[in-house]
């Protein structure tokens, strides 16, 4: 596989990586994903994680 942005992502290997661009085919579709859509292809904190980078946010951004 080539590099791409995922490659940031902790937990995400050459498996979920396929998996994810299987899935969504494009890095538009990806971005324009929720966290739940994202996370019916890979486990719900990776997914999260994937989301962050996609729109450069930090969990922690948000205080409560």
């Amino acid at each position: 596989m080539t590099k791409s942005i995922l490659d940031e992502v902790e937990g995400i290997g050459n498996v979920r990586k396929k998996k994810i661009w299987n899935h969504f085919k494009s890095l538009k579709r990806l971005k324009q994903a929720s966290v739940e859509e994202i996370a019916a292809v890979v486990p719900m904190q990776v997914a999260q994680s994937v989301y962050n980078i996609l729109h450069n946010t930090d969990q922690n951004e948000n205080p409560a």
